[in-house]
């Protein structure tokens, strides 16, 4: 019962959740240059080189590390709102419809047919 806007919206909502399940592996290879900047660092630790020290080159690399990693939390976040928001959308349209239609349907039933129903079993129904 998905109408054209309905599947741009879930088709929206698919893509972002791929692009929410990339981050894992996204944060994986920052977290793997982080540590071979940690390794590279404790085998050049009592070096200086052109009036440097390797403490401000490697504290400047893991700030360079942090901010990649909110970077990658700000986008998560966002991808993340953008799949709920659409997915809920249009799952959201979809049961308002069928409601509606079956709703209609019930109005178009002979008036025999609400004797053999039980009480309360049609609200039952529409509230499922």
């Amino acid at each position: 019962m998905a109408r054209a806007l309905d599947g741009f919206f879930m088709a929206l909502g698919f893509l972002a959740s791929l692009a929410h399940g990339s981050s894992w592996p996204l944060l994986f290879l920052v977290f793997g240059d982080m540590t071979n900047t940690f390794v590279s660092y404790n085998a050049t630790a009592n070096f200086t080189l052109n009036g440097t020290s390797p403490a401000d080159e490697f504290e400047d690399t893991m700030s360079d590390y942090s901010l990649r990693y909110v970077y990658i939390g700000i986008g998560v976040y966002v991808v993340t709102y953008i799949h709920i928001a659409f997915l809920q959308l249009s799952g959201e349209r979809q049961t308002y419809r069928l409601r509606k239609m079956f709703f209609k349907a019930l109005l178009r039933q002979n008036i025999g047919w609400y004797d053999s129903q039980q009480s309360g079993e049609l609200t039952t129904r529409l509230a499922e």
